[in-house]
């Protein structure tokens, strides 16, 4: 399955258990995800 992570998800994630690292951590550690990314969103992240 491919997945986005955009900042909004990000930011969930900070709001909802304050460990944002957690969906990444999720999403690179399982095989079955590929962690699909734009130039934008990078640009976002930083």
């Amino acid at each position: 399955m491919r997945v986005i992570i955009d900042t909004n998800i990000l930011v969930s994630a900070a709001v909802a258990d304050g460990k944002p690292e957690t969906a990444i951590n999720f999403i690179t550690s399982n095989s079955n995800y590929e962690w699909i990314v734009s130039e934008e969103i990078l640009a976002e992240y930083n």
